[in-house]
């Protein structure tokens, strides 16, 4: 199950009434995208005399991107916003299950995955009055990572059941991420906005390993294992540099 939404605005206006100036602002909410790569969910089975084998790979993802600019001015607008890589971005995940069985072996695996992303970039860097609007305002990652990162992830169950084994193994991971930035750096009246603003945010999660292993079993043994990871990130960064007056 895939969710992807991404809304993306830029309203950097110069609008004149009794002041004089040129637009020529700069917005954008260049490489925001939301993005899903490499997904593999496996199970094989081999089953042998009275095995019963279940095997299961569950994934959720939803992934939210709402970029915004609206850097306005009255009199010249020179403005630069921007939300350089604002996105969400889960890569390479892999899910695994391999069971093997004979005589009695009952075998379970199971893998379950649950993602949820979330980004809100803003820009409002404006300016009112007789004043030049040059404000640098941006939320761009100066950094090789992104807003909102998840991957590689591996959750893997191997089994091999021989005698009267019974089997169960289980990974599960939750992971919730939020990232807020918002530049507000306003000026108004007579003055030149030469505000410069910047929240280079992301949160990060790379590299998530879980994995069960049961071989060679014979007898009576039972084994249960269990994986379980959750994680909930939250970050919000906000500038607001305002002036008013001359």
């Amino acid at each position: 199950s895939f969710s992807q939404v991404m809304t993306l605005n830029n309203g950097c206006d110069a609008t004149t009434f009794t002041d004089d100036g040129d637009n020529s602002a700069t917005c954008s909410n260049s490489a925001a995208d939301n993005q899903l790569q490499n997904v593999g969910q496996f199970n094989t089975a081999t089953g042998g005399d009275d095995v019963l084998i279940d095997q299961e790979n569950n994934l959720v993802v939803t992934q939210v991107t709402s970029a915004n600019n609206n850097c306005d001015s009255t009199g010249g607008n020179e403005a630069s916003c921007s939300n350089g890589n604002a996105g969400n971005d889960i890569e390479d995940i892999t899910q695994d299950n391999t069971a093997h069985g004979d005589e009695f072996a009952f075998i379970t695996q199971s893998n379950d995955a649950t993602f949820n992303q979330n980004v809100d970039l803003l820009n409002s860097c404006d300016e009112s009055g007789a004043g030049i609007n040059s404000a640098d305002c941006d939320n761009d990652d100066a950094g090789p990572a992104f807003n909102n990162l998840i991957g590689p992830v591996f959750q893997g169950n191997d089994a091999n059941g021989a005698g009267n084994s019974v089997v169960t193994q289980s990974n599960i991971i939750d992971v919730t991420q939020n990232v807020e930035g918002t530049n507000d750096c306003d000026e108004g009246n007579t003055g030149d906005n030469n505000a410069e603003c910047s929240t280079a945010i992301f949160n990060n999660i790379d590299s998530i390993t879980q994995t069960n292993d049961v071989a060679s079993i014979t007898g009576t043994d039972t084994e249960d294992q269990s994986n379980v990871f959750t994680v909930n990130q939250d970050l919000v960064a906000t500038n607001n540099c305002d002036e008013s007056g001359l």
